[in-house]
């Protein structure tokens, strides 16, 4: 009975969704929406050709406020290649996005890349992070976010694309943003090094993340190439210096933090140990991990996990039968009673044994999304 109940719920919530859309309308796969925003945009309906204006710059852009992820500042865009994406929750394609988006930003955030998605259409904050959540989503969700100069669009998914300059590189559709941004991180790394031409063998790689290939894809190539005393060894270690630059400033970040902080420590050095193999800061990574784990609070945040992995698991499972219902929605959670009483006891067991953990931390955000 409680099945036939969420299944009706959903339904109606589901064809309410696509009939009411609120903001910026849903579109068909592939199209784009013609109805205005919920923010203005004095530019009203899109150019046909999609020949919006790129003279726009990173200087431009006014973050708003954010819902979930990084809180990024205007001074962190500074150098960095910016995908910013509109979106919506009412808006299928936009929700289709989000995982495309979010692993494009996995693969290439420690090589310099900004990603931020700012909701454009009618949602509370709440529903917003679920919808992120939902999909994966852990870069930067925001609300009220503007670029002066480009409110010469009215349909989303909307992306622009910064290159490291400041410079606006693609307006248009997220699909054919993705291959620009690959090649405008590529670009920037190479500009790191201050050289605009290379030897031979090291061209061909410089040439590579030029192109946009995945930047771990060509660490290892020049790694090894960098092993020796002559020219070409010298170049592919200033291209290696500017892969990891960024992991660099982390792995700074972490040393400082060590003493005060172990646990934030280890949190921002853990990922360095295995995506930069064969550098100098995978070792270094490598020892600080070997040290930190010495702290009674490190080692408890580990001991943590694996009950903190089986609460998210079943978050991910009930969030996906929610299908965008309210996770506070009384049929809803009578439907799940079942599942939500074990997450209530896992949850139970993990604040018992690791009640200061930031996995705690994590299960109590959890929980509240459910109003328990």
């Amino acid at each position: 009975m409680f099945a036939i109940r969420l299944t009706v719920l959903l339904t109606c919530f589901t064809l309410f969704c696509l009939n009411s859309t609120p903001g910026f309308s849903q579109t068909p796969a592939g199209k784009k929406s013609s109805t205005k925003s919920s923010q203005k945009d004095d530019g009203g309906e899109d150019p046909k050709d999609g020949n919006y204006n790129l003279k726009v710059k990173t200087t431009d852009i006014f973050l708003g406020k954010t819902v979930s992820g990084p809180q990024e500042k205007r001074e962190d865009l500074k150098d960095k290649v910016i995908f910013l994406e509109y979106w919506g929750i009412h808006c299928p394609p936009c929700i289709a996005s989000l995982p495309h988006v979010s692993a494009l930003n996995r693969e290439l955030a420690d090589f310099g890349l900004v990603t931020i998605g700012s909701h454009a259409q009618e949602g509370t904050d709440a529903e917003i992070r679920q919808m992120a959540e939902s999909k994966g989503v852990s870069y930067t969700i925001t609300t009220g976010t503007r670029v002066n100069g480009a409110n010469d669009f009215s349909t989303i998914p909307h992306s622009i694309v910064f290159d490291h300059t400041g410079a606006c590189i693609y307006r248009g559709y997220p699909d054919g943003a993705y291959p620009i941004v690959r090649a405008a991180v590529g670009k920037a790394i190479v500009a790191k090094t201050g050289k605009s031409t290379f030897s031979k063998p090291v061209q061909t790689h410089a040439d590579s993340l030029i192109k946009g290939v995945p930047p771990l894809s060509v660490l290892p190539k020049l790694v090894a190439l960098s092993r020796g005393s002559n020219e070409i060894a010298t170049e592919a270690k200033s291209l290696v210096d500017a892969i990891v630059s960024e992991a660099q400033k982390k792995l700074t970040t972490a040393e400082d933090l060590a003493k005060d902080s172990p646990l934030e420590a280890f949190l921002q050095v853990e990922p360095l140990s295995t995506s930069f193999k064969g550098t100098s800061v995978a070792t270094k990574a490598n020892g600080l991990i070997v040290s930190l784990k010495k702290e009674k609070v490190v080692a408890n945040e580990l001991s943590a996990r694996p009950g903190l992995e089986m609460i998210k698991k079943l978050d991910m499972q009930l969030v996906a039968a929610a299908a965008g219902v309210d996770l506070k929605n009384t049929e809803f959670q009578k439907a799940m009673a079942a599942q939500l009483k074990q997450l209530k006891q896992k949850a139970a067991v993990l604040k018992k044994n690791y009640p200061d953990s930031k996995a705690n931390e994590e299960v109590v955000r959890i929980l509240t999304k459910y109003g328990l």
